[in-house]
């Protein structure tokens, strides 16, 4: 693509919780040698939630939040919405 934005924010009040999220916006482009495959603009948005402490997180990741089908490559689609939680202890 010609145009390629992402934009990323991420907020932790005093007592560890958190929110974030992350929004990215692609121009159309051309996907083989030929041009006869052309991939239309596409955007994601995901969302979070996290409690973090100086040893640990716990985070809860919403992901592709609008649902969109958007192109991955090699002929694939970007996951459809789904939740992902995650637990991080730092040693």
């Amino acid at each position: 693509p010609r145009q390629n934005f992402t934009l990323f924010g991420s907020y932790q009040f005093d007592s560890g919780f958190g929110v974030k999220t992350d929004l990215w916006l692609r121009s159309p482009c051309i996907a083989n040698d030929h041009g006869s495959v052309r991939v239309p603009s596409e955007y994601n948005v995901n969302v979070g939630i996290f409690y973090a402490r100086p040893s640990w997180t716990v985070a809860l990741d919403f992901q592709n939040v609008t649902n969109e089908r958007n192109f991955a490559g090699a002929a694939t689609l970007l996951e459809p919405f789904n939740v992902q939680a995650r637990y991080t202890y730092r040693f």
